[in-house]
């Protein structure tokens, strides 16, 4: 009688790229399953811009947004931090939320040629909802070539 291995080869092969398979197809699957979502930020519409002394900041459209948001103002490289709640009239704050058609006055003094930055952040997304500039070299510049034409 003759004795083959053959078979036993070809078994063991096939168990073991099985196992394989079946371990990298389970630490897929663990590592996405593990992922948390992150909250989306909200979509809102804000206009930024001045008016005398003061930085208004208008809800033109999109969701509620929360009154613990924050925006930062940054004035010739010095930054400084606002609570939404702390600048919206008190019938705003009534409603728990920054809606559209509400306004954020913050008063911010003399910004004559001054650059001003505007940045409004989501603190439930961590997100920023608005980043621009209100008043700089560069929109000096644009002003005056347009009126030199």
């Amino acid at each position: 009688m003759k004795r083959s291995n053959k078979a036993v080869s070809e078994t063991v092969g096939t168990l073991m790229l099985l196992g394989i398979s079946v371990s990298l197809f389970s630490v897929l699957y663990i590592s996405v399953l593990t992922i948390y979502p992150t909250s989306a930020s909200p979509t809102a519409n804000l206009l930024g811009s001045i008016e005398g002394s003061n930085i208004i900041i208008e809800h033109r459209g999109g969701k509620k947004l929360d009154l613990n948001n924050r925006f930062i103002v940054t004035i010739d490289d010095v930054e400084q931090t606002f609570i939404v709640n702390n600048y919206l009239s008190n019938e705003s704050r009534n409603d728990s939320g920054w809606d559209v058609g509400e306004r954020v006055v913050c008063p911010v003094g003399d910004v004559t040629d001054k650059k001003v930055s505007l940045s409004v952040i989501d603190i439930n997304s961590n997100s920023i909802l608005i980043m621009v500039d209100l008043q700089g070299w560069l929109i000096y510049l644009r002003v005056l070539f347009v009126y030199k034409k």
